[in-house]
């Protein structure tokens, strides 16, 4: 089974499981995700076996719900503080995943930092968090976010993304979003996104502008 399918596979399953989470309680069914010690000495526990394959539902279930614990956990593993050991190739890669699967700005901050600090494995990544925003949020209002920060691979990172992902409803959307209202010639013509993007591809924006306009005030209208 391919990488993406194994991922495809993997988002059905784990929407499925978050969902019900958000319901009935992260630790109901889960004794271990009790309290945050026990998450974080089960978070420890995975890493040190190498993050097999029975335990990466759970770990990414904590991902999507408690990145507050466990984004901190996996930067001490990935970083090496106060430890001996040094985290093999496979299992590196396997908790750089589980950063980008947080999809949040906390997330991009720490493969931007790690990035920064010469770790290339960390710079892949990034792409990942857009691509894992999928059914959570709009990836463009994390890529606004990413590309205000003084980080070169972060931003072009971005910008690659962007380009091949032409999700022309969701940036007329995060447009929206953050002008809070119909955006402005000058604000389109600045825009640090739109800015970047073709002609064709910006006049595909402008088309859906008007589209996400009037599903926004039936919104507000149906509250």
């Amino acid at each position: 089974m391919s990488l993406e399918m194994t991922r495809n596979r993997r988002w059905r399953i784990l929407m499925i499981v978050a969902v019900a989470s958000a319901s009935i309680g992260l630790a109901k069914d889960r004794p271990f995700l009790q309290n945050d010690d026990t998450i974080l000495r089960f978070i420890d526990n995975a890493i040190d076996q190498g993050l097999p394959s029975d335990l990466m539902d759970d770990l990414y279930l904590i991902s999507i719900n408690r990145s507050d614990i466990l984004l901190p956990q996996l930067v001490e593993r990935l970083q090496n503080r106060d430890r001996q050991d040094v985290l093999v190739p496979k299992t590196r890669n396997g908790v750089l995943d589980l950063v980008a699967y947080s999809a949040n700005e906390r997330s991009l901050d720490v493969l931007s930092d790690l990035c920064s600090s010469a770790s290339e494995d960390s710079c892949n990544f990034i792409r990942q968090v857009f691509q894992y925003t999928d059914g959570r949020r709009n990836p463009f209002s994390l890529m606004y976010y990413s590309l205000a920060k003084p980080n070169v691979c972060a931003g072009t990172t971005a910008r690659d993304w962007m380009i091949d992902t032409p999700h022309r409803r969701l940036l007329a959307a995060a447009l929206v979003e953050r002008y809070k209202q119909s955006p402005t010639e000058s604000e389109l013509r600045e825009d640090p996104i739109l800015s970047t993007l073709t002609g064709s591809q910006t006049q595909g924006v402008r088309d859906q502008l008007p589209v996400v306009l009037r599903e926004a005030t039936e919104r507000q209208r149906s509250r």
